[in-house]
């Protein structure tokens, strides 16, 4: 197998109660050609000080690492292109610095894309709890436009974490600065568009850690549902000009991004009329979804509040225990 150079992404913010496992996860890849870019988006706690502790442990890997430094802090999607903009790598990896990743994980991901000549690879992940981890089998696409499909419905997820890209992906491709909630949705399905071949790794080998409460996807307000269809309004604009039916494409993106909220935030009132009042042009082709969510957007049209509440309680204490 030949070895070309492989960039490890990683953004920094606050993560210093994890980043020391994350580290070491990174630092301990069987595979040898690797570069390591960690950007400081300006941190208020000892991410960094962690870091370069932990930098001394691996005296080999010393002179692969470059930490960049925002002199503000300007959110995740702009760290994440500071990253991908210095990386040098034919490949490129994104690791968020509150998971970590099995030892063998780069070579494997390598090894693959170069066995199949593919574009991304991805691999299954384990979802890491306080108390237990549950394995999460991502489906083996048979195309992009297949993968492409499932992620503007929002069947799998919908991270750049966890998954080996070639770096020619991202040539007219980058985060949204302001877009740091959903960030990944505004770029995803761009990198699948640019690529020819989806592969993968039939093992777990991301570990995503769900138990960070300072995390962006564990925040949900106001100003972070504008970021999230802000992100959806960046895929509109890409697709507009592709040889695509973008308006079938877009019609689909919104449908299923309302689907998702409304059930994201049925808890919260003021969130839940937020949302049933947004892109209320696919609430008439509701109907193409199977009678559980044709029943969501049912009760959010004739804005049965409590009903639909109580509706998806029993619908997510169902899911969980039987």
């Amino acid at each position: 197998m030949n070895c070309p150079k492989v960039s490890l992404l990683l953004p920094i913010y606050n993560v210093e109660k994890y980043i020391e496992n994350c580290v070491h996860s990174l630092f301990k890849q069987s595979y040898k050609n690797l570069e390591f870019i960690f950007v400081d988006d300006c941190s208020c706690d000892n991410s960094i000080s962690i870091l370069r502790n932990v930098m001394q442990q691996y005296p080999s890997r010393v002179k692969d690492v470059r930490i960049l430094s925002h002199a503000r802090n300007r959110g995740v999607a702009v760290a994440r292109n500071t990253a991908v903009e210095q990386a040098l790598g034919e490949y490129i990896m994104y690791v968020d610095g509150d998971d970590y990743i099995d030892k063998d994980t780069v070579n494997l991901l390598v090894q693959r894309m170069q066995d199949t000549g593919a574009d991304i690879v991805l691999a299954d992940i384990y979802f890491v709890y306080e108390k237990k981890m549950i394995m999460h089998k991502v489906p083996l696409f048979e195309s992009p436009q297949q993968y492409l499909e499932s992620v503007l419905k929002r069947q799998v997820e919908l991270s750049v974490w966890g998954k080996l890209f070639k770096k020619d992906l991202f040539c007219d491709v980058r985060f949204v600065e302001g877009v740091n909630f959903g960030e990944d949705y505004s770029v995803l399905p761009c990198l699948i568009y640019n690529a020819k071949k989806i592969a993968k790794v039939d093992v777990p080998l991301y570990y995503y850690i769900q138990y960070n409460a300072n995390s962006y996807t564990r925040n949900l307000n106001l100003n972070s549902l504008n970021q999230v269809c802000a992100a959806n309004e960046h895929i509109a604009s890409f697709f507009s000009d592709k040889d695509i039916d973008y308006k079938t494409v877009m019609l689909q993106s919104k449908l299923y991004l309302k689907l998702h909220l409304l059930k994201s935030v049925y808890k919260n009132g003021y969130l839940l009329k937020e949302v049933v009042n947004r892109y209320t042009e696919v609430d008439i082709i509701s109907t193409q979804l199977p009678w559980p969510d044709r029943l969501v957007f049912y009760l959010s049209k004739r804005h049965w509040y409590s009903l639909l509440t109580i509706y998806l309680n029993v619908a997510i204490f169902l899911r969980k225990y039987m």
